[in-house]
């Protein structure tokens, strides 16, 4: 699947976590800030090395490829792994 597949995929599934209500949301910033050990607002491998589901996808979840989950990706990734 190439990345714009996957980034209307996970729109259309972060479509469905907004709806779900602010308690998945909240979850979801909880768990990015509980691996964002140094408080930069990114994650790095290391930080996700911490949540194997996140590491392994590391690199399609990273998607302009800067190096780091910002939280906005997180946010997709947490959106695919609900749907899961």
């Amino acid at each position: 699947m190439n990345k714009n597949m996957m980034f209307a995929l996970v729109l259309l599934m972060m479509n469905g976590a907004v709806l779900a209500g602010e308690d998945s949301s909240h979850a979801m910033d909880k768990g990015f800030e509980k691996m964002d050990v140094n408080n930069d607002s990114v994650l790095t491998p290391e930080e996700a090395a911490s949540n194997p589901s996140l590491s392994q996808r590391f690199a399609s979840v990273d998607a302009d490829n800067s190096g780091s989950i910002d939280k906005s990706e997180y946010q997709f990734f947490s959106a695919l792994t609900e749907a899961d």
